[in-house]
């Protein structure tokens, strides 16, 4: 009975989807990654009124099946390789939280080759990044809040 508006449903790779829906009357926002062959979805996050869970520094209620991880805008961190073609309609400090995470996540699994920005997208505060490399498709989920001068928020998500 709930009319829910598809923002967009974009094809990744291997039968995988990244699909977000929105509800205006109840004022939900839901992320989805879904394969519809195997029947599996993962709730990337679903931004609602009374969530639960506070995400990030804006402390905005949330339900996902991925763990927030923080992070500190004064890290040290060797500069990823990234083509991001939409740098120039985002803030720096957009890009250097990606940027962060990227560095981050390029340590955890030793990966140190070159990101593509395959798509940009997001219901504010939070920014979606889908990121491709030659190893898989990562995807970063960003809440850098209203003070980013310290400390801001992210998820991913790896898919091959």
């Amino acid at each position: 009975m709930d009319h829910w508006t598809v923002e967009h449903i974009l094809p990744i790779s291997g039968g995988y989807y990244n699909i977000v829906l929105s509800q205006k009357d109840h004022d939900v926002s839901i992320d989805l990654l879904c394969h519809p062959d195997k029947e599996i979805y993962t709730v990337l996050y679903a931004q609602y009124e009374k969530g639960d869970r506070l995400a990030g520094v804006n402390n905005i209620p949330y339900a996902s099946q991925l763990e927030w991880q923080d992070f500190d805008f004064h890290e040290s961190f060797e500069m990823p390789t990234v083509e991001n073609h939409y740098e120039e309609i985002c803030e720096s400090s957009v890009s250097t939280v990606l940027y962060i995470s990227l560095a981050r996540y390029e340590q955890e699994t030793g990966y140190d080759g070159e990101w593509h920005v395959r798509e940009l997208s997001g219901r504010s505060p939070f920014l979606d990044y889908l990121m491709g490399s030659e190893d898989g498709i990562v995807w970063f989920c960003v809440d850098i809040g209203q003070d980013c001068s310290f400390r801001g928020y992210t998820k991913h998500a790896y898919f091959r």
